[in-house]
């Protein structure tokens, strides 16, 4: 962004710092997904020797599980997302659907928001980037359940000078 000084002289305005840097690498820029990044900053890419800017923030990816049946078995499921397996102990044949997925909802997934109602568990991410796709363990349950990727997370979109994306 330009701005003009007082003497008609045009003059630009200082560099907007990200997390504290001017400068990073490619691999670095990549992993900046978390930092809360916004439209329009910019940073140096010295793996690139140049300036790039924020064309478009990242995602944060959506989850949603679906209970479909009930357990024939007692025993344990799992669910996990973005490789990280989360067990969820004491099902039950006695257990309906919803009290299924509130038993998910009632356990703790690290960087993600759990929330939804009835037989449905909806996953957020708490950070946009990049995520493996989930699944779900029945074990020995029988317990039958579907995942979608609602929003499928992304990392920010870079350019460089030239509207080139990098």
């Amino acid at each position: 962004m330009r701005t003009k000084a007082t003497d008609n002289v045009e003059t630009w305005t200082p560099w907007k710092r990200v997390s504290g840097n001017l400068a990073y690498t490619t691999s670095q820029r990549n992993a900046m997904s978390n930092l809360g990044i916004s439209l329009g900053d910019t940073m140096l890419d010295v793996s690139l020797y140049k300036p790039l800017w924020v064309k478009a923030t990242g995602v944060k990816e959506i989850n949603t599980l679906t209970i479909n049946s009930v357990a024939t078995a007692g025993g344990n499921i799992s669910v996990t997302l973005n490789g990280v397996l989360v067990a969820i102990t004491g099902i039950t044949t006695s257990d309906t659907t919803t009290t299924i997925a509130d038993k998910i909802r009632a356990k703790l997934f690290y960087n993600w928001i759990v929330s939804g109602t009835g037989a449905t568990v909806i996953f957020t991410k708490a950070m946009s980037g990049i995520n493996s796709a989930p699944s779900f363990g029945s074990g020995s349950t029988s317990v039958g359940a579907t995942f979608v990727r609602t929003t499928i997370g992304t990392i920010p979109t870079w350019i460089d000078a030239m509207g080139t994306v990098v």
